[in-house]
C-alpha cells in the first residue's frame, strides 16, 4: 500500500514543492498585521479620524514566505533538469 504511494511521491516530487510553496507564500503574504494611529484631535475635530496606518509583517510572516519562494524555485528547477 506504502510503496505505491512512495513511488507517485518520487514520480511528483518538483510538482509538490511547488504546491506546498505556493501554499506558504500565500499565507505568509495575507498574513500581514496593520496598526492604526489616532492624532491629537483639536476640538473642531471628530476624534474618530484616523491620522495614520501602518500595515507591517512579522518574523514568522516574512520566514514562511521566504520559505514558500524557496519551495517554488526548488520545484522549478527540479521540473526544468527533469526535461532534459
Amino acid at each position: 500500500m506504502f510503496w505505491g504511494l512512495n513511488n507517485l511521491i518520487k514520480r511528483y516530487f518538483a510538482e509538490i514543492l511547488i504546491v506546498v510553496g505556493s501554499g506558504l507564500f500565500i499565507n505568509g503574504i495575507f498574513s500581514f498585521s496593520s496598526k492604526t494611529e489616532v492624532g491629537n484631535c483639536p476640538l473642531h475635530f471628530s476624534c474618530r479620524q484616523v491620522m495614520g496606518a501602518a500595515y507591517y509583517y512579522d518574523f514568522y510572516s516574512l520566514l514562511v514566505v521566504s520559505i514558500g519562494a524557496m519551495l517554488i524555485i526548488l520545484g522549478l528547477l527540479i521540473l526544468r533538469n527533469k526535461k532534459r
